[in-house]
């Protein structure tokens, strides 16, 4: 047998040999227990956010790359988002969502739903009696994704309207 061949046989043997490694300890290999509690710290410091109404705190809970889905309007940035949203709002201590509930969660990606109503400074319709402010009701998307750091972000939000929205408030 020639030397080249011999080098050639015992290359593809030793490409083709299994390695055996210890597994690395990914970050999306954590416990799904310990991601959703996580994920539900971070929508539970959104909502403080949201009671505070504080766009710069709300908005450091978003990936860089992060789109808000606006009920009404364009998708845009959490930032500007929230400050013209804040700015709108009639009375910052009323308008909620429910608390959120348990995420779901799956590998690097999660998500939460729920409901949300507020109330906006003026009219909902130019033919509404009175002047406002207007009752928003609807829904609400997030979706969170963990980045490289283990850190878990807001990728997208998206925000629906029930109806036309209402400029009579009546308090729950």
């Amino acid at each position: 047998m020639k030397p080249h061949f011999v080098i050639i046989f015992l290359a593809v043997l030793y490409l083709a040999a299994p390695i055996h490694t210890a597994p690395a300890q990914s970050v999306s290999s954590q416990n799904p227990l310990d991601s959703a509690q996580q994920v539900f710290h971070v929508l539970q410091e959104w909502s403080k956010d949201w009671n505070a109404r504080d766009a710069d705190s709300i908005s450091a809970l978003y990936a860089q790359d992060a789109i808000v889905y606006p009920a009404v309007g364009r998708p845009g940035n959490p930032r500007d988002y929230f400050r013209q949203l804040f700015e709108r709002l009639a009375d910052p201590k009323i308008g909620d969502f429910t608390e959120p509930g348990p995420p779901q969660v799956s590998g690097d990606v999660a998500f939460e739903d729920g409901g949300i109503q507020y109330l906006v400074k003026g009219k909902c319709h130019p033919s509404d009696p009175g002047d406002g402010p207007c009752v928003l009701k609807g829904f609400n998307l997030t979706v969170l994704r963990r980045d490289s750091d283990g850190k878990w972000l807001i990728l997208r939000q998206s925000f629906s309207q029930i109806g036309l929205g209402s400029t009579i408030y009546k308090p729950r």
